[in-house]
């Protein structure tokens, strides 16, 4: 548990920095994976046009599954889209809703386990755990990777409010103006050049 509470602290003190979305992200799936000692996790977006997910930060996990192809939104992916509710399979083998069960095969993963990640009271995406041998998460486990489901939405809407904010801030530029003899400094829109 000491751990579990190691690993939280460190994620929250991230997402509570004025970093840029991929470190916060970066920094979840690396402390899921270390806490957890799984084999690897995955933040993934979803693109409610397309009805895929983006993968925008892993750990562990090669690049030729990261790469494997299109990760549609259906199968277990949808059941937590749509439930709100984690997923665990504790056996990929037998489960016909694994989308790529030759890449999880080579890549060495047995067990899969899919959490919401919601943003603006909506989901915007899943967390998800790898594990190379059968396994039931705890329910300890479950509550700590809830709370760090959590914590992505939080940080992805802290981080994409941050990166608005920078946009505009660059837009504008403070100006010495002469008004009636008198300097005054006036914020004006920048439009380059």
């Amino acid at each position: 548990m000491d751990c579990y509470f190691k690993a939280f602290r460190e994620a929250v003190k991230t997402i509570n920095s004025p970093r840029d979305l991929k470190d916060v992200l970066d920094t979840i799936t690396q402390a899921v994976k270390k806490a957890l000692d799984v084999k690897g996790s995955c933040l993934m977006l979803l693109d409610e046009k397309q009805k895929t997910l983006e993968v925008v930060s892993t750990s562990g996990l090669s690049e030729a599954f990261v790469r494997k192809g299109p990760i549609g939104a259906d199968g277990v992916i949808e059941d937590t889209l749509l439930s709100g509710k984690h997923y665990v399979i504790p056996d990929i083998a037998s489960d016909p809703r694994i989308q790529y069960p030759d890449a999880c095969k080579e890549e060495g993963i047995v067990s899969i386990c899919t959490f919401p990640v919601i943003g603006k009271n909506q989901i915007i995406g899943v967390l998800r755990l790898y594990t190379d041998s059968r396994r039931d998460f705890s329910d300890d486990e479950v509550e700590f990777i809830e709370a760090l489901a959590e914590q992505s939405g939080i940080a992805i809407d802290h981080a994409m409010k941050y990166e608005h904010l920078r946009k505009r801030e660059s837009m504008l530029r403070l100006e010495s103006v002469d008004i009636g003899g008198r300097k005054k400094f006036v914020l004006m829109r920048y439009r380059g050049g």
